[in-house]
């Protein structure tokens, strides 16, 4: 029920992998994957970097994203889609507006 990414490439060669990355799966796994959106950033925010430049939060079934920039945990910019697209998105004939007429509803 989740993915977890970092931009360290995985040397194949030596099977090692990016500790951030074993961090959040580990964790997520002690979760069952169910994190509150805070308690998800600040999982990013304890695996973050010096470096880091953003950390993000996609709500791939809600149509929400979360970024936080510069390890500026404190003042996460939030997004959401329209409602419209979140209804096209569950409707098979692809229909990019409910039709109140016809009983669609968002």
């Amino acid at each position: 029920p989740w993915h977890t990414a970092t931009n360290y490439l995985l040397a194949i060669s030596t099977g090692r992998q990016c500790g951030r990355y074993e961090v959040m799966n580990e964790f997520l796994m002690t979760q069952n994957g169910l994190l509150d959106y805070a308690s998800a950033m600040n999982l990013l925010s304890d695996v973050s970097q010096s470096v880091t430049q953003w950390s993000i939060l996609y709500d791939v079934i809600n149509l929400k994203v979360q970024v936080a920039m510069s390890r500026k945990f404190d003042n996460v910019h939030k997004y959401s889609l329209p409602s419209q697209l979140l209804w096209a998105s569950h409707n098979p004939e692809g229909c990019n507006t409910p039709n109140p007429s016809k009983g669609d509803t968002p």
